[in-house]
């Protein structure tokens, strides 16, 4: 039996639909007057339906290949149905037909046997002999059979009047009706990127939908960086687009600035990110005096002058205690080096005494009578005086100028020199006839530590500074020898000898402590020694000289001397130039003799007046 129509096995579709309408159309009628043999109508019926067959498997695959390419997802599934269907000759869409039974049903209702004739032997072209043995072609056949009107399986586009298929029957007949069926993903159908609709597609970086140029994203939807050409708002402070370094916008496009360490020519001298050896923070080349201070480079100040007395040296250097310049207000005194017992300690502090003359009653008798001696400081910055051809030691306050005499005799004729030793706390003492060096202590006691190998005239304690001599007590002589006595030894040594002979009469050390003046006095002239113990001339001319003082900077020598007078002039270190005019004139003074320099220039010397040794001073500014 055939099935009934809501069983056919096929997909509901507009196809199929339009199979079963065509299927239940009536064939047309008989022709009058004609009747149909019955074998050779079932053979016309089987030819005719086999022909139909291989009508509607051609059109079945033709219309699943059409559906596949609608959809992709029924392309895969039902091409593959359709291919095997086609190939078996499946009637697509036909459910009166039973294409695997035994038996058919004719439109009228009667059955007959089913065809197994094999529908790809058979064509509508092919001829057929009749039951009378004559040949009849496939037009003769009965068309009152719709099955085997070859006209209906036309593809129905062919035939418009046919498309009666309703959509509201079946949603899956009419393609509008499923979305699944309107789109072809293949992506070379999609459309092209277009720049600036606010997506992000193909090979856009970016795409915020305006034509800035400033934000993040640029109107070629390229994301923005520095060396675009684009000025990027809130990021960047310039862009140039090169990659020049050296210009008023570098490859960083921030502006070019001092310190960002790119050389911006024509406007920096060097650029190294901050102080660098070579170059300031200000970007310019390191100079002292610039009121730079740079600390990579060694500065230790800068106030851009070349006063060397203020905090700041000329070499950019911080002034401290030892550096040789007198540093204003802080420092007493600078040697340039930070010995002690040598007219300046370690602190910068003077170990010259300073009195306040002013308030002393000088000049200040001493003993009587008119003879020769030196003079020195004591620890408590007294005054000690000697006093040739007269035993014994005077000290003159420098409170109030008091003299008293601590030692009143060391058992010989004459006191020449003195000079106070801080190393051991020591006065010490020498003496003629015999020639001797003597100590005195605080309790002012006597002890003989040398015997000098001839009479020394005058004694001073060498500072640091004069090579191996150092510390120990120099003499000068009768004989234009110099002597060092070492404590620490009790040994003589010679220093040098003067050259033509005469008597040493004096001496003083420089500020520096490393060359020793002394006085000729038959010579009329004084010599520069130094450590070694070689003799330079420095200054000649003179008559008579005597006594002899530095000043506490040591660039000022005082010489006592008897020219027309007993006089005292200033004679310039370097130079050795005498100044314009004596320092004093001492009139009536017999002799001058001893001469030191307090800490505000003030010369105390001591002279003969009236058969009186006195202690007098003069400032020397």
């Amino acid at each position: 039996m055939p099935r009934p129509r809501g069983e056919y096995p096929t997909p509901a579709s507009w196809w199929g639909e339009r199979r079963r309408r065509e299927n239940a159309r009536p064939g047309p009628a008989a022709a009058p007057g004609r009747q149909r043999s019955p074998g050779r109508g079932r053979v016309d019926t089987q030819f005719a339906r086999a022909s139909t067959r291989r009508s509607r498997s051609i059109t079945c695959l033709k219309e699943h290949v059409c559906l596949g390419m609608l959809n992709p997802l029924y392309r895969t599934a039902r091409i593959s149905l359709a291919l095997g269907l086609c190939t078996l000759g499946l009637a697509c869409g036909d459910d009166d037909v039973e294409t695997t039974g035994t038996s058919e049903t004719e439109t009228d209702g009667t059955e007959t046997e089913a065809s197994t004739t094999d529908p790809t032997t058979s064509s509508s072209s092919d001829t057929t002999a009749g039951p009378g043995g004559s040949d009849s072609s496939s037009s003769d056949t009965d068309t009152t059979d719709p099955t085997t009107d070859p006209t209906d399986a036309t593809d129905p586009t062919t035939d418009p009047t046919t498309e009666t298929t309703d959509p509201t029957t079946d949603p899956t007949t009419d393609p509008t009706t499923d979305p699944t069926t309107d789109t072809d993903t293949d992506v070379t159908t999609d459309p092209p990127a277009v720049c600036g609709d606010g997506v992000v597609e193909g090979d856009e970086a970016c795409d915020d939908g305006n034509d800035i140029d400033t934000d993040e994203c640029l109107t070629t939807c390229e994301l923005a960086a520095c060396g675009d050409g684009f000025l990027q708002e809130g990021v960047e402070e310039c862009d140039d687009a090169n990659d020049i370094d050296e210009d008023e916008c570098p490859t960083t496009c921030q502006n070019a600035v001092c310190g960002d360490g790119f050389l911006w020519e024509g406007m920096e001298e060097c650029d190294s990110a901050g102080e660098a050896i070579d170059c300031d923070d200000d970007c310019t080349a390191v100079e002292c005096g610039d009121a730079n201070v740079n600390e990579a480079a060694g500065e230790e100040c800068d106030d851009a002058n070349d006063v060397n007395t203020d905090e700041c040296l000329d070499t950019c250097a911080a002034a401290s205690c030892g550096d040789g310049f007198l540093w204003d207000m802080m420092e007493q005194c600078d040697d340039g080096n930070l010995d002690p017992d040598d007219g300046c300690d370690e602190m910068c502090m003077s170990e010259f005494c300073d009195w306040d003359v002013m308030s002393l009653p000088l000049p200040v008798n001493v003993h009587p009578n008119n003879f020769y001696g030196d003079i020195a400081w004591d620890a408590n910055c007294n005054l000690l005086v000697t006093s040739s051809f007269i035993d014994g030691l005077y000290r003159v306050s420098g409170q109030n100028g008091v003299v008293t005499k601590p030692v009143a005799a060391f058992g010989v004729n004459s006191v020449n020199g003195v000079a106070y030793r801080p190393a051991d706390d020591l006065i010490y003492v020498s003496t003629d006839g015999p020639s001797r060096l003597y100590t005195v202590n605080n309790a002012n006691q006597v002890a003989q530590v040398a015997s000098w190998p001839s009479t020394v005239n005058a004694i001073a304690l060498a500072p640091e500074g004069f090579g191996a001599y150092g510390g120990q007590i120099i003499g000068v002589s009768t004989q234009t020898n110099v002597f060092a006595y070492n404590p620490a030894n009790q040994q003589i040594a010679i220093v040098g000898t003067g050259p033509g002979g005469g008597i040493l009469s004096g001496l003083a050390f420089s500020a520096d402590g490393q060359t020793l003046y002394v006085v000729n006095y038959n010579q009329g002239r004084v010599d520069a020694v130094n450590g070694a113990g070689v003799f330079t001339p420095f200054f000649s001319g003179l008559n008579s000289p005597d006594g002899i003082a530095l000043d506490t900077d040591g660039t000022r020598m005082f010489v006592a001397h008897y020219a027309g007078g007993s006089r005292i002039d200033q004679i310039s270190i370097p130079g050795a130039m005498l100044t314009a005019g004596p320092a004093v004139q001492l009139d009536g003074g017999y002799y001058v003799s001893g001469l030191i320099v307090d800490a505000s220039d003030d010369v105390i010397y001591k002279t003969s007046a009236a058969n009186m040794a006195q202690i007098a001073s003069f400032n020397a500014p």
